[in-house]
């Protein structure tokens, strides 16, 4: 079981993604959920895979879908660690303040969060997950791509990969205007 941690007989990835998603509630009607969020915690899983490690850096692009006359797409940069994040078989845990985006529950979704690399070094995913943290302490899972697809690669570079990509691992970003 190299590289797993057993928590209570199961087996996950790592226990930063534990400590992240116990607690956390599944909202079923996300849509419809206006409970504002103070905090995001991203957790992103490098692939084992040789060289899907990065250097750069990368954001979070998010469209409020429900903000009229406009759809502003909410732009998020996770501040640099002090390691050398990103690397092959990491996973690594952002916590991004969202109080000023005034983001809620019903904003953050895989359909509406896209994953933006800032450098020309590819980068592969494992898996991306994002726990909101509602303004009255609630943890709520937004997020869930357990299994990034292995053609996935991010990067400017265009025979690297793609530079934008939906939470759900697919190339580019549908935003609305």
């Amino acid at each position: 079981m190299s590289g797993l941690t057993v928590v209570s007989g199961l087996r996950v990835v790592s226990m930063a993604l534990v400590v992240v998603l116990l607690g956390t509630t599944v909202v079923g009607a996300q849509d419809r959920d206006t409970r504002p969020l103070r905090t995001l915690w991203v957790t992103v899983q490098t692939s084992n895979e040789r060289d899907a490690g990065t250097d750069d850096d990368f954001k979070l692009l998010i469209q409020k879908r429900f903000t009229l006359p406009s759809y502003p797409v909410i732009e998020l940069n996770p501040a640099d660690l002090r390691w050398d994040e990103n690397e092959d078989g990491r996973t690594e845990l952002y916590r991004l303040d969202v109080r000023q985006q005034e983001l809620t529950v019903r904003d953050v979704t895989a359909q509406s969060t896209c994953i933006e690399i800032l450098g020309g070094d590819g980068w592969l995913l494992q898996s991306l997950w994002i726990v909101g943290e509602t303004t009255s302490g609630e943890p709520v899972l937004l997020v869930a791509q357990p299994r990034w697809p292995t053609d996935g690669w991010l990067s400017t570079d265009r025979d690297e990969g793609e530079p934008v990509r939906s939470a759900m691992g697919g190339p580019g970003c549908l935003i609305i205007t």
